[in-house]
C-alpha cells in the first residue's frame, strides 16, 4: 500500500535488468556517479540473483518520504526491498527511487544474497539461541512477575493514600535493557518507559526482533515497603481496665 504502481513496476523493471545483464534500461535511471561505482561489480550483483525458470520476485518491504520546498518543489524518495526466490537460492534487492517533478532517478541499488527465505530468517524462534537470548526472557517474565506481586499486595493493603496512584506506577517500568534477538547485541535505553516491564518488538518487516524488560521502579518499592498496623488492617489491642486492690 505504501509504494506506488509506478514504483513496484520500475524495481520490477531493474530487478528484470540486473538479471538479464542488460544496463541499457537501467543507464537511463541511474545518475552518473552511481553508474560508475555499479559498471565493475554489476557482473557480481547478476552472480548473485537467483536466475531460473521458477523464480519469484516479491515486495517485502517500502518506505516514502515526501518533501516539498520553494526551491525543488515536490519530490518523493520510495525505497523498496524485494525478495529473489529460485529453489534454493534467494537474494535481497534494495532499490532507491527518487521521484522529482519530471525526472525519474534510481538513488540506491544493492543485492545481498541470503541463506535462506526472509520469512525464515525473521521469525522469533528460540532454535539456535544463546545463554545471552535465554537470560533476557528470564529477566523480562521475572519484572512482569514483580509487577503482578506487587499489584497483588497494594490490593490487600488498607489505608495506603493514592491508591489509584500507586497501582498506576505498578504497572510501568522505567528505562530498558534490550538484546538482539538475531544477534545478541546488548543495548540500553534510558529515557523510556514500558508497560509491564517488559517487549518483544520487530522494527519492520526485514528487521530483526528486540527483546527488553524496564525495571519496575514503583512495584519494587511497593514489595519493600515494610507493613503497617493501619495498611494491614490490624487494631492496637486495647489496655486493660486496670485492677482495683482493696486491702
Amino acid at each position: 500500500m505504501i509504494a506506488s504502481p509506478e514504483d513496484q513496476a520500475l524495481g520490477q523493471r531493474v530487478i528484470e535488468d540486473i538479471r538479464s545483464g542488460t544496463r541499457a534500461d537501467l543507464e537511463s535511471l541511474l545518475p552518473p556517479e552511481l553508474d560508475k561505482k555499479i559498471i565493475p561489480v554489476f557482473p557480481q550483483m547478476r552472480s548473485l540473483l537467483p536466475i531460473g525458470s521458477d523464480t519469484d520476485v516479491s515486495l517485502v518491504d517500502a518506505g516514502v518520504t515526501v518533501t516539498d520546498t520553494l526551491r525543488e518543489g515536490s519530490s518523493r524518495q520510495s525505497y523498496l526491498a524485494y525478495e529473489v526466490d529460485a529453489g534454493q537460492q534467494h537474494a535481497l534487492v534494495k532499490i532507491g527511487i527518487l521521484r522529482r517533478q519530471d525526472e525519474v532517478v534510481v538513488t540506491d541499488l544493492y543485492v545481498y544474497p541470503l541463506p535462506a527465505p526472509i520469512e525464515e530468517l525473521t521469525k522469533f524462534t528460540f532454535r539456535g539461541k544463546g545463554p545471552v537470548q535465554y537470560t533476557f526472557v528470564v529477566l523480562a517474565l521475572l519484572s512482569i512477575g514483580t509487577i503482578i506481586a506487587a499489584l497483588i499486595r497494594l490490593f490487600r493493603m488498607k489505608g495506603i493514600k493514592r491508591k489509584w496512584l500507586w497501582t498506576v506506577g505498578c504497572l510501568f517500568g522505567v528505562g530498558a535493557i534490550t538484546v538482539n534477538w538475531s544477534t545478541g547485541a546488548i543495548g540500553i535505553k534510558v529515557l523510556t518507559v514500558y508497560l509491564f516491564g517488559a517487549f518483544a518488538a520487530k522494527h519492520g518487516f526485514l528487521g530483526p526482533w528486540e527483546v527488553g524488560f524496564a525495571i519496575p521502579i514503583v512495584a519494587i518499592i511497593i514489595l519493600l515497603r515494610p507493613p503497617k498496623p493501619k495498611e494491614l488492617g490490624a487494631r492496637t489491642p486495647e489496655a486493660p481496665p486496670p485492677t482495683e486492690v482493696s486491702a
